[in-house]
């Protein structure tokens, strides 16, 4: 049903649409992924990101705590603001405006080969 209103709503402007998720959709694999690197802006610390994997999961894997509830961008616990970089935006919860500073860690990736974080 969340499907056909979203296909129903598709050229509404986003402020008058509200969805509510309570399952985070399954995050397709992507064949173009690539690895890429995150710079913390506050402490100019730089971390890989393999191929594939999530900002979330790299950051944590890396001591970097950051909140983080249903790991698939519709709960917008782990927002963090970029910096820098072309971030590719795969979440539910952020609108067109919040995108333009806010990423959700968990299904976000990079366009660039380089991503800044506030962090």
């Amino acid at each position: 049903m969340i499907e056909d209103f979203e296909k129903a709503t598709a050229t509404w402007a986003p402020e008058r649409l509200h969805i509510e998720y309570f399952l985070p959709p399954a995050l397709p694999d992507s064949p173009e992924a690539r690895p890429y690197t995150l710079v913390l802006a506050r402490t100019g610390t730089e971390i890989a990101v393999p191929a594939g994997a999530t900002i979330l999961d790299t950051l944590q894997a890396n001591g970097i705590d950051v909140p983080s509830s249903c790991g698939g961008g519709v709960c917008g616990a782990c927002h963090v603001d970029w910096l820098a970089g072309n971030p590719i935006h795969r979440d539910r919860v952020l609108t067109p405006a919040q995108r333009e500073r806010t990423l959700m860690a968990c299904v976000a990736a990079s366009a660039d080969e380089r991503l800044t974080l506030d962090l």
